[in-house]
């Protein structure tokens, strides 16, 4: 397969790669994050535990962009990006494998 990159945002840190099989026949879109920064800030708030904001409510996690996508495929996530299916993103956040994504310890 050959892979050629198509575009890269050093913000987000996502890049999109474009791979045509060798046969010729197709083509994937590959989109790939580093999320390391996203992890390590994860780590900092969860381990500071600064508590709630001024109104009342605190960050219980911070996702990057590629997993949102994820999430809005499976329609966890509206298009908007508004919250479609409350249970399965509580389900999704709490879930062991996802514990990376939090900043607060505990159940949502």
């Amino acid at each position: 397969m050959a892979k050629r990159l198509l575009s890269h945002d050093p913000f987000t840190g996502v890049s999109q790669y474009f791979h045509s099989h060798d046969d010729g026949n197709g083509f994937d879109i590959e989109t790939i994050q580093d999320v390391e920064s996203v992890l390590t800030e994860n780590k900092a708030i969860r381990n500071e535990d600064t508590g709630r904001y001024g109104d009342g409510m605190h960050k219980v996690a911070s996702i990057p962009m590629v997993k949102i996508h994820e999430l809005m495929k499976t329609g966890v996530i509206g298009i908007n990006g508004e919250v479609a299916d409350p249970a399965r993103l509580r389900k999704f956040l709490n879930d062991p494998d996802n514990r990376y994504f939090r900043t607060k310890e505990g159940t949502v």
